[in-house]
């Protein structure tokens, strides 16, 4: 049986209004597009789709896909892996990430966002999935965006949702403001011991006068 045949979208204009309620910081207004796509382009060279998307490879291959992260690699959902690719030209790397509010997918963002930001330095084009696309996927995206492209939180949402809805449960969205703090830190103070985490008395003292 051949594939069932998608396209992927060119960003939308219609938009809705959404709220987007962060449990331990203040509720944000946001907007959203109004259509989930198998695959929407997010980002100039990025794809953020679901595994029907991913699973289509003659799609893949006529959107000249080169990278494929999977953000739920081992889901029961979700049972692509780096040999649904053997006869591609596509580099792969799989998270084994639940989707659960509990999970703590803080120590793969940095990963995901460098292999995100390799497929792009090589001028290749990246799909970014996970069964739906909405929750797992759009965090790895949303990270790249505030490592890679110095964007604060809610900027990256924005972005992202011009062109396609995403859901992030609210523990993800918690740990993503918890970089978004740890990055600020960084930037903002040049003493490198500041940087890991650590803020000297020093340091500590001329950020509060």
């Amino acid at each position: 049986m051949s594939s069932p045949k998608l396209t992927a979208s060119e960003p939308k204009d219609t938009e809705c209004s959404i709220t987007c309620d962060v449990q331990g910081s203040e509720e944000q207004n946001i907007t959203s597009s109004t259509r989930v796509n198998h695959i929407d382009q997010v980002w100039s060279n990025i794809f953020l789709g679901d595994k029907e998307a991913a699973k289509n490879t003659a799609l893949l291959q006529d959107l000249n896909i080169t990278y494929i992260l999977n953000a739920a690699e081992g889901d029961a959902n979700n049972q692509l892996d780096r040999t649904t690719y053997d006869n591609l030209s596509i580099k792969y790397k799989g998270f084994m990430v639940l989707d659960d509010p509990r999970f703590n997918i803080r120590p793969y963002l940095e990963a995901g966002a460098l292999f995100i930001n390799e497929g792009l330095s090589s001028s290749g084009k990246i799909l970014v999935f996970c069964p739906k696309g909405v929750s797992r996927a759009a965090v790895f995206v949303l990270a790249y965006l505030m490592l890679h492209q110095n964007m604060k939180l809610k900027d990256a949402v924005s972005s992202i949702i011009r062109h396609r809805s995403i859901s992030p449960n609210s523990g993800f969205l918690n740990q993503l403001l918890d970089l978004e703090k740890e990055l600020a830190r960084q930037r903002t103070c040049q003493n490198a011991s500041c940087r890991e985490g650590t803020c000297t008395p020093e340091c500590l003292s001329k950020r509060l006068t």
